[in-house]
């Protein structure tokens, strides 16, 4: 999951590779800014993932109410 190549799902094959001071030079992105938000919870944790797939559940009940905060 975190950290790992996700290259095997696409055969390898890069189609395009463009970094943002050339993107933005080329005025194919317009300027951002940038907020990191640091989060407590590490989805790393083996009750996020379960059978090959996200825990939804329990992903809602880490993150419940979260989006509430910002209203």
């Amino acid at each position: 999951m975190g950290g790992e190549s996700i290259l095997p799902y696409f055969e390898h094959r890069i189609a395009a590779e463009l970094r943002l001071p050339e993107a933005l030079d080329e005025k194919l992105l317009c300027p951002f800014q940038y907020f990191g938000v640091a989060d407590p919870v590490s989805v790393e944790d083996d009750r996020f993932w379960q059978a090959g797939r996200y825990n939804t559940g329990a992903l809602e009940a880490a993150y419940g109410g979260v989006g509430d905060a910002a209203s």
